[in-house]
Order: structure tokens, then C-alpha cells, then sequence
């Protein structure tokens, strides 16, 4: 598991088909993370995860993963490396 001590998640809401989370860096700007859902009805489909800087709107990254994988999405603190943290496939 990553070490989450420089991180700080501040929010979830759900928008529909799109679960919104917020996180913040402990020292620095926060970060937004938006995982669309293709289809909400459906767990099977992939969903875009989309990481933007929150103060810019500059999309940082994006992919897609299988929906229901996504635990955690994580910025390290100089802003070079996302850490999407996926749950085990049991």
C-alpha cells in the first residue's frame, strides 16, 4: 500500500453516472479526480479517470479502468507520479 500520510481525501459526491472525489495535498494546490462511468448501470463497463489540477483545470492524467478497481487515486507531493491504487481482483 502507499504511503497516504502526504495526502488528505477533503470529499466524495456522486453526480449521477460520475463519482467526483477530492483530494488535497497536505503542503500544496488540491487536486481533483473525476471517475465517469460509461454506463452507470453497468459494473462490466470501463470508466475515464480523470486527474485535474483543481487551481488551473489542467488535465493532468487520464485512463480507464474497470468500474468497481478504482480505490484510491493519489498525487505524490512534487506533483510528477499518480498512483492509482486498485483494489486486489478476488
Amino acid at each position: 500500500m502507499y504511503d497516504t500520510s502526504n495526502y488528505r481525501q477533503i470529499g466524495e459526491v456522486s453526480l449521477g453516472g460520475a463519482t467526483q472525489f477530492d483530494f488535497q495535498m497536505a503542503a500544496g494546490n488540491p487536486i481533483l479526480a473525476v471517475a465517469k462511468r460509461h454506463n452507470p448501470f453497468s459494473r462490466r463497463l470501463p470508466r475515464k479517470i480523470y486527474l485535474f489540477d483543481a487551481m488551473t483545470g489542467e488535465t493532468i492524467f487520464r485512463d480507464s479502468v474497470r468500474a468497481g478497481d478504482l480505490d484510491d487515486v493519489l498525487l505524490s507531493p512534487d506533483g510528477r507520479q499518480l498512483y492509482i491504487v486498485r483494489q486486489p481482483n478476488n
